[in-house]
Order: C-alpha cells, then sequence, then structure tokens
C-alpha cells in the first residue's frame, strides 16, 4: 500500500467520520489515492482543483464529486466546504496536494472538515 492510500484509508475513512475520500494533485488533479477507485469521475478533479484559486468566492458555486452535485458552498483559507442535503464534502488544499472528503447524514460536518485539516497539517509538515 502506497503511503498516500495509507493516508486515504487510515487518517480520513478509518476515522469513520467520512464515507469517501481521495488525495489529488494540486496542479493537475491526478489521483493520488483514493477510498473507492469510481469516487472522482472524469474532470471532478480538475474543477476541485479551480475552486481554490480564490476559495473565499466559492458561494455561488457548486462542485461535483462522485457524481452528486454539491451546493452552498464555504470557502475559508485553505479549505471548502459544500452540502447536498444531509451529506456533503470537504476539500483541503496545501502547497501540492487537495484532500476531498465526502461525509454522510450521521457524520459530522466538522468532524469531517477537522480530519481533512488534521491530515492537510501532516502534509504541509512534510513538505507537500
Amino acid at each position: 500500500m502506497s503511503d498516500w492510500q495509507q493516508y486515504v484509508d487510515e487518517r480520513l475513512v478509518g476515522t469513520n467520520n467520512v464515507r469517501n475520500a481521495a488525495i489529488i494533485g494540486a496542479d493537475d488533479g491526478g489521483t493520488w489515492a483514493e477510498s473507492d477507485e469510481n469516487l472522482l469521475k472524469p474532470g471532478e478533479a480538475e474543477a476541485i482543483v479551480a475552486l481554490f484559486k480564490d476559495p473565499e468566492g466559492v458561494r455561488e458555486s457548486s462542485v461535483v464529486v462522485g457524481g452528486e452535485k454539491y451546493t452552498n458552498l464555504i470557502g475559508r483559507g485553505s479549505s471548502v466546504c459544500a452540502k447536498k442535503g444531509a451529506d456533503g464534502v470537504t476539500m483541503t488544499r496545501t502547497d501540492r496536494a487537495v484532500i476531498v472528503a465526502v461525509y454522510e447524514e450521521g457524520q459530522a460536518p466538522c468532524a469531517a472538515l477537522a480530519v481533512t485539516e488534521n491530515l492537510a497539517e501532516t502534509l504541509r509538515e512534510k513538505g507537500y
């Protein structure tokens, strides 16, 4: 198992705070690891990367992850969050990666955001 896959499996999905997760390249949206090999459909990763060009200005945007459209985006610093009913997605960017975590009803949005931001801090400390 690659280190990237281990981060997804243990530090994200393994916390039980998110249902699915991925780590993608911050420059090109290339998939480094994902919990479900079908999580990110063609074009979705690139659109996620584009959100981080102006995370504070994403409020009127939407994002598609796993074929599901999430709205009500809120951008703050290096993180963007969006919802679809009781489900949602949190995305946190580092210099070289974007962590994407999907949570579902029964999982706390703040807990999902916390695990993505905690992993992002770890990656930053390692130069990513």
